[in-house]
């Protein structure tokens, strides 16, 4: 009779170790497919997110290749008549507002190398707000100046150029940035730029299409934009901006 307890117990205690090993081995197995399930979920979602952020990137890249093609279109055609504004620059640059989203371009404008102030005519500019007519230019204000970067850059590198954000004080008192090329005349003398200017808001509003997460969880991610010198230029909080 001893020897069956005895029996018993041993039996009872090899189920209790079996048992206690084979909980160990599922939380063991439960923990390990827990881990691999969240890592191929974290994989995953920094996948989809970079090919998100890939795509909003070409869209913006779209977007300002697109916009460059209205200042280099603009100098093409100066290139033609003269180095000179004619009399139809300023009905010239109107219809090419008219003729783009003003999402595109807020306003188009030459600036002249040979041209200074007081001349009007050194800067012809026509904005939204001043359509069809030019905008007033500020008697004082000269483009040559070395701290103007939106002349400066292009002059000094022969190519088109997307310049910082600044803000437009006074003026549109909203945040702009630049698209410029350097105009040329047929002798391949440099006499000034064709630009536009482009309201920040339409690059910001491609980056916040950016999600990764559920709709259900939107509020817990957001998109930066970073400029090429390391300005944040879009966020949600204002305070970090420019």
């Amino acid at each position: 009779m001893r020897n069956s307890f005895w029996e018993r117990s041993i039996v009872w205690r090899l189920a209790l170790i079996v048992g206690a090993v084979t909980t160990v081995i599922l939380a063991v197995t439960s923990w390990i497919s827990y881990r691999s399930a969240q890592e191929v979920i974290v994989n995953e979602t920094i996948l989809s997110g970079k090919e998100l952020t890939k795509a909003t990137a070409k869209d913006l890249d779209t977007f300002l290749q697109k916009a460059a093609r209205i200042p280099t279109m603009m100098a093409q055609h100066h290139r033609h008549i003269s180095k000179e504004p004619d009399k139809q620059v300023i009905s010239f640059l109107a219809n090419i507002l008219q003729s783009v989203p003003e999402e595109e371009a807020y306003d188009a404008y030459f600036a002249y190398e040979h041209r200074f102030p007081p001349d009007p005519m050194r800067m012809p500019m026509v904005t939204r707000r001043s359509l069809p007519n030019a905008s007033p230019l500020d008697k004082d204000y000269d483009h040559h100046d070395a701290h103007q970067i939106w002349y400066q850059l292009p002059k000094r590198t022969g190519k088109l150029c997307i310049t910082e954000p600044f803000f437009d004080a006074g003026g549109v008192n909203d945040t702009l940035f630049s698209v410029v090329v350097p105009m040329y005349d047929k002798k391949n003398q440099f006499f000034g730029v064709a630009g536009v200017d482009i309201r920040l808001d339409t690059l910001e509003q491609l980056s916040k299409n950016l999600h990764i997460l559920p709709e259900a969880y939107r509020n817990k991610e957001y998109a930066i934009l970073v400029s090429a010198e390391g300005l944040v230029i879009g966020h949600p909080n204002e305070k970090l901006l420019l």
